[in-house]
């Protein structure tokens, strides 16, 4: 009798155990291990492929910002975000031709907190004309049991799409800090290579209410032709990026016919 109750109830342990497991993998969701980077072929022009170190990278997708509503500016990307993608990033960057963006899907625990369940970023990151664009489907998305199905697979993530803007992104990307905005859309952000990785500026940023807008922006299937294939993105010299914010500047009316006049032949003068 004692042993039959005994065997009972060894039979219950493990089954409680087991019944936990399937429990625990079927609302795991996401996990750093499902984080990826891949390629998409595309019908828009780009600059690829580009030559770029882990170094590099882990500096450029610092400078991407987001806030969501009144609560102050945060990286899109978290450093453990960044040490889990950049190396790929660098492979896939000396990897992609022409016509192919690089789509991503990464996750984070807000605050770093191990309990608190993961929510999810995913878009794309191409090069065009010596500047980074990061566009984005997803921004601090919450899960649901959708995510994981049958025999751990997950449901494809939205990486965004140069033809339509993101619907209840839940985030809006911030200009400013050497970003600005592609046709004023607060999910699609281009950093300017150059300047984001020979300056340390102040990071300055401007929300969609209240972006500045320099100048008008070329559709984005009028891209500009791209450098070869074998051939990696040069960025635009120092003395050509101060005439181009010169011309921005005034173009918006932001500085005076004198004023440009004045600090285009300074320019000019050092070359």
């Amino acid at each position: 009798m004692r042993h039959g109750l005994t065997t009972r109830l060894g039979f219950f342990a493990a089954s409680l155990v087991f019944a936990t497991t399937v429990w625990a993998s079927d609302t795991r969701l996401w996990a750093e291990g499902n984080d990826y980077v891949q390629l998409e072929a595309v019908s828009a022009a780009n600059q690829h492929p580009v030559v770029f170190s882990a170094e590099q990278l882990t500096t450029l997708l610092g400078h991407f910002y987001k806030h969501k509503g009144n609560k102050e500016p945060v990286p899109y990307f978290s450093q453990d975000e960044i040490s889990r993608i950049a190396p790929e990033l660098v492979r896939l960057f000396a990897k992609a031709k022409l016509g192919e963006d690089i789509d991503f899907g990464t996750s984070f625990r807000a605050g770093g907190f191990f309990l608190v369940p993961r929510t999810l970023n995913a878009g794309r990151l191409f090069v065009v004309n010596g500047q980074l664009n990061l566009l984005v489907g997803m921004c601090n998305a919450e899960q649901d049991v959708a995510y994981q199905q049958t025999f751990g697979k997950y449901r494809e993530l939205d990486h965004g799409s140069r033809i339509k803007p993101a619907d209840k992104l839940g985030c809006e990307l911030l200009a400013g800090n050497d970003m600005e905005r592609v046709n004023n859309r607060t999910d699609w952000v281009r950093l300017n290579i150059n300047a984001a990785l020979t300056t340390k500026a102040v990071p300055m940023f401007f929300p969609a209410t209240k972006a500045l807008t320099f100048g008008a922006t070329a559709s984005p299937d009028q891209a500009t032709k791209p450098a070869p294939a074998t051939q990696p993105a040069e960025p635009a010299s120092g003395a050509e990026e101060r005439l181009i914010t010169l011309k921005r500047l005034h173009d918006n009316g932001l500085i005076t016919d004198p004023e440009f006049e004045q600090k285009r032949a300074e320019v000019m003068k050092g070359l």
